[in-house]
This record gives structure tokens, sequence and C-alpha cells, in this order.
């Protein structure tokens, strides 16, 4: 595994990442793609980059190299220079031309598709975790063979331990995902623009019982019963879609050449002392012609159930996923929480981490799992004046009876962590 990345080896890196493909280039297919999604909904536009970063930053270096260094394009060109470096390394390690091809082609389809590209990147990291900790990795898909798990790591008393790797989205076990949310937005606010006068602050929530429509037709009709609604002062739409919402004049919008995004952070944090926090998605504008700013939030009436989804990815790649042969290590990254949220989260009373690995790991179907870890997102770290390498902070659950009790896996091959018991 790369550990340290020098930046002046991003040329020599990215003319060997391309050769993988043949001089094609299918990053550049999906952000020209993109940019036909963004041009329609401009509001589809954080997350669309979000989920296709490793695209971008791979764009961007194509278009102009070094010279982005210290652009606002940078960290997503070292993200993705730290991606393509990992990929190198597995593709020229891998036994046989059969298994290199084999990776390729899940590295290519992984443009298309936000979510395998995101797992990938998770086995890397994690990788790259055992890896520092003296751990040896394996890669078993590049083998060609029946073994399905991800990773197979040898400790240094040759041990070995099966690892599945599992990114949870921030939409796992919602009713609403980003993407729903981000179409309704382009509804929503082209219609509240067209009632709202210079000088006003709007701020909205919206309840739907279960879930959004999910034809354009369908969120038009509903944006306008939302705006219909709030003109009248009423708390809900005639379909039963709760409204909570405050209107007011401001003088944060009409104060001149004032950044947007200290307004939209005001109008942002106002909202959630309105509205107490932050359920659903949510979207801010400020537009400095018209002197209006909004937030807009749409959540379902149905609470998250993040839990119940996680417990049937858990399952899958315990029992469908890993041998049974060997110890196995589950490890579940939590995405869109830090490493300071992760470790808030994990203090909390009642701890509803320990809850779930406790849950997860005395399932009689579950023996082989010896171990199970929860990864914040990762973060890129400085190790050197010209390197950085990403980082993240996991807390881990080791097994405390059967065959595979204490064994240390996270001790051993994790590094130092936040160590929970379960019994």
């Amino acid at each position: 595994m790369i550990t340290d990345l020098e930046e002046t080896a991003f040329p020599a890196l990215y003319a060997h990442f391309v050769g993988l493909f043949r001089g094609s280039k299918p990053w550049l297919k999906v952000v020209q793609k993109h940019q036909l999604q963004i041009k329609a909904n401009p509001y589809s536009q954080p997350q669309i980059q979000r989920e296709n970063r490793v695209a971008y930053g791979l764009a961007a270096f194509d278009d102009g190299g070094l010279e982005h260094a210290g652009s606002s394009d940078w960290p997503n060109i070292q993200h993705a220079m730290s991606f393509a470096a990992q990929v190198c390394q597995i593709v020229d390690q891998a036994p046989d031309e059969a298994g290199k091809q084999g990776y390729i082609g899940r590295i290519r389809g992984a443009f298309t598709n936000p979510a395998e590209m995101r797992a990938i990147r998770f086995e890397h990291l994690t990788a790259l975790a055992l890896y520092r900790q003296g751990g040896q990795i394996e890669w078993p898909e590049t083998k060609n063979g029946p073994e399905r798990f991800d990773i197979l790591v040898s400790d240094s008393e040759g041990g070995t331990v099966e690892v599945e790797c599992k990114s949870c989205s921030p939409d796992k076990g919602r009713e609403i995902t980003e993407r729903e949310a981000t179409q309704f937005f382009c509804h929503l606010l082209e219609r509240l623009e067209a009632v709202t006068k210079p000088g006003e602050v709007v701020m909205v929530k919206v309840r739907v019982p279960k879930r959004l429509p999910t034809s354009d037709k369908e969120l038009a009709i509903l944006a306008g019963e939302v705006v219909q609604a709030i003109e009248a002062g009423a708390s809900s739409t005639e379909q039963g879609v709760l409204l909570a919402f405050r209107r007011y004049n401001s003088p944060l919008v009409t104060i001149k050449d004032l950044p947007a995004e200290v307004v939209q952070c005001e109008v942002n944090a106002q909202a959630s002392r309105e509205f107490n926090g932050v359920e659903g998605y949510r979207v801010l504008k400020y537009s400095p012609s018209t002197s209006v700013a909004f937030c807009v939030e749409v959540c379902s009436g149905r609470s998250p159930e993040f839990f119940d989804a996680t417990w049937a990815t858990a399952k899958h790649a315990i029992q469908n996923q890993m041998t049974k042969t060997r110890p196995g290590c589950l490890v579940l990254r939590l995405e869109g929480m830090g490493k300071e949220a992760l470790e808030q989260f994990a203090q909390e009373t009642p701890n509803t981490l320990a809850w779930f690995a406790t849950k997860v790991l005395r399932d009689d179907r579950h023996q082989h799992l010896a171990c199970l870890a929860f990864v914040s997102d990762e973060t890129v770290a400085v190790t050197s004046p010209d390197s950085k390498t990403p980082q993240s902070c996991s807390y881990v659950f080791d097994r405390k009876d059967g065959q595979h009790a204490n064994i240390a896996i996270g001790r051993q091959l994790l590094g130092p962590y936040q160590e929970q018991k379960t019994s």
C-alpha cells in the first residue's frame, strides 16, 4: 500500500493511471455528463461533485496538472491521486493478467457508479490502516477465486483475517435521499423566489408523510401546494404535508458586498434554532442581486432507520461474503461523520454503537466474526511539506467469547482506537 505520496510524483502517477485504461479517460466523460445535470438543476451540484470527487479531481489534473496547486481544485486532486496510487499498485501486484483486467474493469465501472467508487475508496483506506500496523495485504478479487470478501490480511505471527468493508452513506435508512431532495429543491425554490420580496429571508421546513414523489410533474405540483400554503399562512397542505416556516425582513441580506458564505451561514444557524436542528436535507441560497436569502429543508414523517438498514448490510457481509473458515472483521464507515463527531457519538448514553455491535457479535450465525469497527470519514493529513496521506479514526469492538475471542484484531491491526467491551 502507498502510505505517503509526494505531489511532485503526480504527473508520472497520472500517466501510469491513464495507461491502465489504454489511454481512455472515463472520468472526463463522467464530469461532462454531470455538467449537463448541474445546469438543469444547480442545487444538485454539491451532492454530485462530492459523490464524484475522484472523477472531478482527475479531470482537474488532466486540465492543468501541477498548476492547480493551491487552488480550490487541489484538495480534490489530492484525493483523486491518492486513489489512483492505490489502484496502480494493486493492479501492478495482481498475480495474472485476468486479475489485472478484472480490477481495472471494476474501477472503470465505478466512475459511473458513485456508491461503488465510495466502496472501493473505503477498501483502500481500510487496507492502508491495516498495512500501517504491519499487516500484509492481499486482494482476493484480483485472483479470480471463489472468495468474495474484500481484504485478506496476515499479521506478523502468520494469523489471517478476512475483512469486509461497508461504507454507510447519510442516505442509509432514510425515506428521502439527498438526490431526491435536490430535485424537489429545484421546483420549490423557483416558486419561492417568485413570491419573495427584496430584503426578505425565507426559512421553510417541509415534512412529507413518507417519501417525495418521483416524477418532475408530481414534484412541481407538491412545490406549488407548499408555496400556496405558505402564502395562506397554513401549517400544512391539503394533502397532509406539514410546514414550518418563518419569513422576515433582515438588513443582513441588503449589506453590499457581504460574502454569500457569511449570509448563508447566519441564515442556516437561525434556521437550526427555529427548527430545532436538521432532520432531513437542507439547501441554502442567497441572491445579492435581489437581496433575498432562503433556507429550505425537506424531511420525512418517518424517522430514519439507520441501524435497521445497517443490520441488513452487516448480515449480508458476515453471512454471505465471509468464508467462515477464518476469523472475520467487519468495518463500517459512517459517511459524513468526522473524527470528532464519531468520538462524541461514542460517548453518548445510551451508546447505540455498543448496542449495535453487541447485537451483531451475539448472533449465533456470526461466530466467525471476531471484530466490528466503526470508522469516521477520512481527512487528508500532512506528513511532510510535500507529502499527505488520508487518515480517519476507528471505534472497535473485539469479541470477548467464542472461538475467536480475545484475539485483539483491533489492537493488532487497526492501531490506536477507543475499545468498547461486549459481553
